[in-house]
């Protein structure tokens, strides 16, 4: 019978050594395309969904779906359910088109247990006029029809952020309608969970007994009252602070 030469220790280590450098190389690769396909659904969603809103306010006056509670610790990622299920069975706004993609890189038991995202937010809460509501986490930052009971103003600055009403509104504190969810309980320490998605690494996320420093993301994505989103660079971006932050774009 013929000799078979096998593949010496040498050979062999050399075959996996060229092997691992190629998966060097095409994992950032492939990391970067994954991301890149991420963010090209995420601006989709919420061009959709802004879209929605535009619709919604051509059907009502002008006025802009109400966002929540008239109360001083309302958030800006709260969502008044009766308005959630109207843009979702009405206009045609898939759930998914609710929050920012990067969000599910979030491990899915504290993305729903802690955040509480797409979930209804406990007990219902009394607005101005004593109606009850309830309220849902929705995963953008959104900055229309809120009341100015919740106050947050820009960092540097003693005038609170007045939120747009209606289209047309010209005493609105900028352009912004949603911008991906984000909010840093990190920087003041207080003891909070924090997400910024887009970072560097993917979504972050700190727990509530999480010590590690505040990632700023690379940018979010930003739908303004015209109905146009695009990606803007986090250094071109207005922090907007009470306790935690939030990002606009600033006409």
């Amino acid at each position: 019978m013929p000799h078979r030469k096998a593949f010496t220790l040498i050979e062999l280590l050399v075959v996996i050594s060229v092997i691992a450098l190629l998966i060097s190389m095409l994992l950032p690769a492939l990391s970067k395309a994954r991301r890149g396909a991420r963010n090209t659904v995420d601006l989709s969603n919420q061009r959709q969904l802004g879209t929605g809103m535009m619709s919604y306010a051509n059907d009502y006056k002008s006025f802009l779906p109400e966002g929540d509670a008239d109360t001083a610790g309302a958030s800006l990622v709260w969502f008044r359910e009766d308005m959630w299920v109207l843009l979702r069975d009405h206009y045609g706004i898939p759930p998914k088109a609710f929050g920012c993609n990067n969000l599910d890189e979030i491990p899915l038991d504290q993305r729903v247990n802690v955040i509480g995202l797409y979930q209804r937010h406990g007990s219902p809460i009394r607005d101005s006029r004593g109606v009850l509501h309830y309220f849902w986490v929705m995963g953008w930052n959104y900055f229309a029809n809120r009341t100015q009971a919740a106050r947050f103003n820009p960092v540097g600055s003693g005038t609170a952020y007045r939120y747009v009403r209606r289209l047309g509104d010209l005493e609105s504190s900028s352009d912004t309608l949603l911008t991906c969810m984000i909010y840093n309980a990190r920087t003041p320490n207080l003891g909070w969970e924090s997400v910024g998605p887009h970072g560097r690494r993917g979504c972050g996320y700190w727990g509530l007994n999480d010590r590690r420093a505040w990632q700023n993301p690379e940018g979010l994505h930003v739908t303004l009252l015209d109905g146009s989103a695009s990606w803007v660079q986090f250094d071109r971006l207005v922090p907007v602070g009470m306790s935690d932050y939030y990002y606009f774009k600033p006409r």
